[in-house]
């Protein structure tokens, strides 16, 4: 078993890739480093401290060769990890940059589609009159993640 604590340094990126209500994929397919533009309308810190927890196993064969397994679990004090953390901005009529307003997922002329897919698997449903106080991660709360090796 083990514990400590560490840092994280996190770079998320999407691409412009939307879902129309045909279930074609449009959009130029170019990809954004998603910090940078703030897509929720808010900066934020790319290094996290994190608190790693888990276990392994190691099997020795000879003085030359043997088996590790390890699994494990850390803990963030960030909800930006994937960019998703609050909800969605609205760049379109703020000033926003072209990049701005497609990746906050904002975009009037997108409204007619079922889903904003830079980042999430799952096809989400939006009005425009709504949209903007929707919020981007449905989970309040920091984000970890699960590794093996």
């Amino acid at each position: 078993m083990f514990g400590g604590i560490g840092g994280v340094y996190f770079d998320p990126s999407g691409y412009d890739r939307f879902i129309d209500k045909n279930g074609r994929s449009i959009g130029s397919g170019v990809k954004y480093k998603l910090r940078p533009l703030q897509t929720e309308g808010k900066s934020y810190n790319n290094i996290a401290i994190c608190v790693p927890a888990g276990f392994g196993i190691k099997k020795a064969f000879n003085s030359q060769g043997g088996i590790k397994l390890e699994a494990g679990y850390r803990f963030t004090n960030t909800d930006y990890l994937d960019d998703v953390s609050d909800v969605y901005y609205d760049w379109e009529n703020n000033g926003g940059s072209e990049a701005q307003i497609t990746m906050s997922g904002t975009r009037v002329a997108y409204m007619e589609l079922i889903g904003y897919a830079v980042d999430e698997m799952e096809i989400q449903h939006h009005t425009l009159l709504k949209l903007h106080q929707t919020p981007r991660n449905r989970a309040k709360t920091l984000q970890s993640y699960i590794y093996s090796h």
